[in-house]
């Protein structure tokens, strides 16, 4: 999960009207000249929440965040793992997907103040200020809408410097809003830059999940290990 730490500062829960959602999807991470590359399927259930990412490259692994706790399960060296700490409880590659749901992204949510709006053409620029407590890490962070698409976000350090942004292209529509199926981010450091593309494929919206889903739990037999992330 490395390079999504961003999302975990900004996403508050998930707390949308979606029952229930089935998404393939397929992540690529650039950073200094290493790609690495992840496809598989999100499963998630709103009552009782429960979220499961079935991984099947590079090598199958079962990923279950439930009750704040995510487990993850590696079929072929029967081995388990217990994330705990203050990110274990989301997962970022899934609400990047669903927060077009939220009003202004869920910034309000999340402490963040409208500070002030743009329109350009067709498109409504919106900015936002951190909350005290994140003011000596974070500046501003920027919204582009393009009618009811979000097209674009912009993360900007204290004074003034972009650390991150991120297009939002080839929307689908559900419950009154766009859902974008391919998000293209860049972060910037003085070390490092790293690229992510997520692509998301044969969206389902409130049907059934698979029972293999609803049912799956890591083996009675396989011992779980704690890490603290």
């Amino acid at each position: 999960m490395n390079g999504l730490f961003l999302c975990f500062v900004l996403y508050p829960a998930l707390t949308f009207s979606l029952t229930t959602l089935q998404v393939s999807f397929r992540r690529t991470y650039v950073r200094e000249g290493r790609v690495e590359r992840v496809c598989g399927v999100i499963y998630h259930c709103a009552e009782p929440e429960r979220t499961v990412v079935k991984v099947e490259e590079p090598l199958e692994q079962w990923m279950v965040l439930e009750e704040g706790k995510l487990e993850i399960f590696y079929p072929e060296d029967r081995r388990a793992f217990r994330i705990t700490g203050r990110t274990s409880g989301s997962l970022p590659f899934l609400e990047a997907f669903l927060m077009p749901l939220k009003d202004d992204y869920g910034l309000e949510g999340s402490g963040y103040s409208l500070s002030g709006h743009d329109v350009e053409g067709d498109t409504l620029i919106t900015y936002w200020d951190p909350p005290e407590k994140l003011r000596k890490t974070l500046g501003k962070f920027i919204l582009a809408y393009k009618g009811d698409k979000l097209i674009k976000t912009e993360l900007r350090d204290p004074g003034g410097r972009l650390l991150a942004r991120s297009l939002y292209c080839d929307h689908v529509p559900y419950s009154g809003a766009f859902l974008p199926t391919r998000i293209s981010t860049v972060r910037f450091s003085p070390s490092d830059t790293t690229y992510e593309d997520l692509i998301y494929t044969e969206p389902k919206f409130d049907l059934p999940l698979p029972e293999e889903v609803l049912d799956f739990r890591i083996p009675e037999d396989v011992d779980v290990e704690e890490v603290r992330w």
